[in-house]
């Protein structure tokens, strides 16, 4: 996957420094609905925001929104163009990587 500042890239890739993060956790968003077979960034705990489901429905509603705007063509497909996740398998390998403080 290729990140840089270029007009040529596809929105979501472009950035001018670029970092690699994952969640190794569980489904730990007590907010979620769906429950995938792999764990990502959605499913990261939110317990120490003190969220409630309406504000946590109307963050994820304006997210979506300013995202669709970025993009302006927003489907699925998209997004298999541009970013890719591991499965849930991976996680336990990644634990032992050394976390940023």
């Amino acid at each position: 996957m290729g990140l840089g500042p270029f007009g040529t890239m596809p929105p979501t890739r472009r950035a001018p420094y670029t970092v690699v993060a994952a969640w190794t956790g569980g489904h730990e968003n007590t907010f979620r609905r769906k429950v995938e077979p792999v764990v990502h960034f959605l499913d990261v705990s939110l317990s120490n925001h003190r969220l409630t489901q309406d504000k946590y429905a109307d963050m994820t509603k304006e997210s979506r929104k300013a995202t669709t705007e970025m993009l302006l063509d927003d489907s699925a497909g998209n997004y298999r163009n541009v970013a890719f996740r591991l499965s849930a398998s991976v996680g336990a390998m990644l634990e032992a990587l050394p976390v940023a403080a």
